[in-house]
C-alpha cells in the first residue's frame, strides 16, 4: 500500500520542530552557563561571603535550581530524540 505524501510532510515538520526545540534548549543552556561563568566572581564576593539571609537563600535557590532544571530539559530532549531515531532505525 503506498504511503500518502501528507504523512511525509507531517514527519518532516515534526522532525524540524524537534530539532528547533533541541537547539533552543541547548542554546539556553550555553547562555545560562556563560552567565554563570562571567558572574561567578561577583557572586562569590557578594553572596557567598555575606551573612545567611532569606535573600541569599532565594538567590542561590533560583540560580542553581534553574540550572539543574535546564540541564534536565536538555538531556531529556537529547535522549528522547535519540530514542526516537533508534526506534525508527531498528524497528
Amino acid at each position: 500500500m503506498p504511503v500518502a505524501p501528507q504523512s511525509f510532510v507531517t514527519v518532516a515538520k515534526s522532525e524540524l520542530a524537534l530539532q528547533v526545540t533541541q537547539y533552543s534548549a541547548l542554546a539556553s543552556l550555553v547562555l545560562f552557563l556563560y552567565d554563570h561563568a562571567i558572574t561567578l566572581d561577583a557572586e562569590v564576593m557578594s553572596i557567598w561571603r555575606g551573612p545567611r539571609t532569606l535573600g541569599k537563600l532565594l538567590f542561590l535557590w533560583t540560580r542553581y535550581f534553574g540550572l539543574s532544571l535546564l540541564i534536565i530539559v536538555v538531556t531529556g530532549a537529547v535522549s528522547s530524540t535519540l530514542h526516537i531515531k533508534l526506534s525508527t532505525m531498528w524497528g
